[in-house]
């Protein structure tokens, strides 16, 4: 990724949303899923350094640790 951080790009894109429900975490991850896949992004996966790649690790960690807030992040990222 060269100079490019996830992370960087995560802190300055802190989004405030209201406490989760269990129904809004799964309606963020599914939109995210649609987008980042590898099963409908394939080719994208097998490109080295792939940021689709990386960014769908980091809404799988997300979504299994419970973290709304990352999810949300990641959501206004990947649809800016």
């Amino acid at each position: 990724f060269g100079s490019f951080r996830m992370e960087d790009l995560l802190q300055s894109q802190r989004v405030s949303v209201e406490p989760e429900t269990e129904e809004q975490i799964k309606i963020v991850y599914r939109k995210l899923a649609r987008k980042l896949h590898p099963d409908l992004n394939r080719a994208e996966y097998h490109r080295p350094q792939s940021w689709m790649k990386y960014t769908w690790e980091l809404v799988q960690t997300a979504y299994h640790q419970k973290d709304f807030q990352q999810l949300v992040q990641l959501l206004h990222i990947v649809f800016l």
